[in-house]
């Protein structure tokens, strides 16, 4: 798998999933009430919140995706905000992906896995899948890995997620 230059954040522009499990996808919901109530065990609904907060560019819930081993990367986040490294590669890095998650037509794409994750595809580029990367953590909860670029096939062949 070719991966992007940056292996801690990913997102995926908004989705028709819900973020909450008692909200439909129609209702509109305060980003508030969305991160308080979202269920961190369930991939669609981190994938389809992480969605929202990266539109929105709302960074103190965008750090909140990340896992726990990228603490060192969450601090630069918080404490340099639009000047930080992550901030200048999810918004100002065009060749990795990220521009797709806001052009997304926003229907739920059915995410595929393997042992490493879920994968949520955003568009094909040339030969390749830009796919969102989501992995559980040792916490059993799920955390934006990255924006990652296997080729076309290797993502067909993965299996699909329920």
């Amino acid at each position: 798998m070719k991966h992007t230059l940056f292996a801690a954040m990913g997102a995926v522009a908004l989705m028709s999933l819900p973020a909450c499990s008692n909200q439909t996808a129609d209702e509109p919901i305060s980003l508030e009430t969305m991160m308080e109530q979202l269920d961190r065990t369930d991939a669609n609904a981190v994938a389809s919140a992480f969605s929202r907060v990266y539109t929105e560019r709302a960074l103190d819930e965008i750090a909140s995706f990340m896992p726990p081993r990228f603490e060192r990367d969450f601090k630069d986040l918080m404490t340099n905000r639009e000047n930080s490294g992550i901030y200048k590669l999810l918004y100002n890095e065009p060749d990795q992906g990220w521009p797709l998650l806001s052009e997304w037509n926003g229907a739920a794409p059915t995410p595929r896995y393997d042992e490493r994750g879920r994968y949520y595809p955003l568009g094909a580029v040339g030969n390749e899948m830009f796919v969102l990367t989501l992995a559980a953590d040792t916490d059993g909860k799920w955390y934006i890995e990255d924006v990652h670029s296997p080729e076309i096939s290797q993502f067909e062949s993965m299996s699909l997620a329920d």
